[in-house]
Formats: structure tokens, C-alpha cells, sequence
């Protein structure tokens, strides 16, 4: 019987067992590293379809950023002007304003930004895409910031439109002024007389405080904004896209 169990077992063609099963294994190994090349390759592509993304929406941002801080240097700029000239006279007194610098006093306005990618990026986990963690670190708080600059911007808008123009309407009717200053050359300086009351002064020096407060928000996010670009740009040439 035992000798008959060993004639068996060198009967058994062990050698072209052993080939077939480590194809197989060779072939089952290979499938997976197939797949797991194929869905690299799947979030490598995804990825470079986020960054261009964000980076066309980023240097869109950037223009809008850079008319919007223009806008609001001017109407700071202008602010200041106006509380030098209320405190040239006594209060209750009558000065003469350029009326290019009292157009600022009614001017609020929120920046405006393109931020849809991104907003779909957080909200929906796709920011985790992105591999680069000082990216998602810097998108981050981009966003954050961005909320801070709209709701600071947001109070002064309503500062202006629920305190300070129904004040300027008990002074008088500006109402042609700002019509006239919208079609004007921004270099005119047509006067006109407003009373300098206590109120008044009060009024636009909050007002330009806090569009100083707001100016220097906006102008972190433009340093974020550029800081952001960089970082995308860099992630799109590591990821070889």
C-alpha cells in the first residue's frame, strides 16, 4: 500500500501544478494592481479637474477683488476728506462739500465673488481630493474669510441704508446730486452746502470706520486669494496636469 502511495504521489505532475497556481496568483495579483492603477489614474484625473476649476474661478476672483478694493480705497479716501471738511466749521454751521466725496457717504455694496466650486467642493467632501494638505488648509480658511469680508461689508451697507441716507434726507434732497455724480467725470468738483450737525460728524466717521475695518479685510483676502493661486497652480503641475 505504501509503495503504492508513493507511485501515486510521483505520478502527480507537481511541477506543472505549481505553474498553473502561481500564474494564477500572478494573474489575480496583476488584476489588482490594475485596478488599483486605474482608480489612481480616476482621482488623479478628478483632482485635475477640481484645480483647474478652482484656479479659473480663482483668477476670475482676482479682478473682481481688484475693482472692488478700488472702489473701496476711494470711498475710505473720500470719507476722510469729508470729516476734515464737517470739522472746518462749527456744528450747525454750513459747509461746502465737493460733491464727489459726498457721494461715498451713500455708497454700501457687498464683493461680489465667484465661489461655487468651491462651496460644492466643501459641502459636498471633495475638498479631501485634493492632496495637498496646506491647499485644503488654504481653501479653507479663504472661505472663512470671505464670510468674515461679506458680513463686515454687509454691515456697513446697512448702516448706510437704515441710518445715514434717511438722515441726509432730513438735511435736504440729495437725491440729484448722486444722479448728477453718477454721470459725471470722477475728477469734477462741483460743491454744494450741507449742514455740519453733530450728528452728521458721528455718522460719517462710523461710516469710515468701519469701511477702514472692511478695507483692510478685503485687502487680507486679495493676499489670500494670490496666496491660493500659487498653491493651485503648484498642485496642478505636481499632479502633472
Amino acid at each position: 500500500m505504501l509503495e503504492k502511495n508513493m507511485t501515486n504521489a510521483r505520478d502527480i505532475p507537481w511541477r506543472r501544478l505549481i505553474a498553473e497556481s502561481s500564474a494564477i496568483v500572478v494573474s489575480i495579483l496583476f488584476a489588482f494592481s490594475i485596478d488599483a492603477w486605474w482608480a489612481e489614474r480616476q482621482e488623479n484625473a478628478r483632482e485635475a479637474r477640481q484645480l483647474q476649476a478652482l484656479i479659473t474661478e480663482f483668477e476670475g476672483n482676482r479682478s473682481t477683488l481688484d475693482f472692488d478694493l478700488g472702489h473701496l480705497r476711494t470711498i475710505t479716501t473720500n470719507l476722510e476728506k469729508i470729516t476734515k471738511t464737517l470739522a472746518t466749521v462749527s456744528e450747525g454751521s454750513d459747509v461746502e462739500v465737493i460733491d464727489r466725496y459726498f457721494w461715498s457717504i451713500r455708497q454700501g455694496g457687498i464683493v461680489d465673488l465667484s465661489t461655487g466650486t468651491l462651496d460644492a467642493m466643501i459641502s459636498s467632501g471633495d475638498l479631501g481630493l485634493l492632496r495637498n494638505e496646506a491647499l485644503r488648509s488654504a481653501l479653507s480658511a479663504w472661505s472663512a474669510k470671505l464670510d468674515e469680508v461679506r458680513t463686515d461689508q454687509q454691515t456697513l451697507r446697512n448702516f448706510t441704508g437704515s441710518e445715514l441716507i434717511p438722515y441726509l434726507g432730513t438735511l435736504g434732497d440729495f437725491s440729484s446730486l448722486v444722479l448728477v455724480r453718477i454721470n459725471q467725470d470722477n475728477t469734477s468738483d462741483n460743491l454744494f452746502t450741507v449742514r455740519s450737525t453733530g450728528r452728521l460728524r458721528t455718522s460719517v466717521a462710523y461710516k469710515l470706520l468701519m469701511a477702514r475695518v472692511a478695507l483692510r479685510k478685503l485687502e487680507n483676502l486679495e493676499a489670500k486669494t494670490e496666496s491660493a493661486i500659487e498653491l493651485l497652480k503648484r498642485s496642478r503641475s505636481d499632479s502633472g496636469s
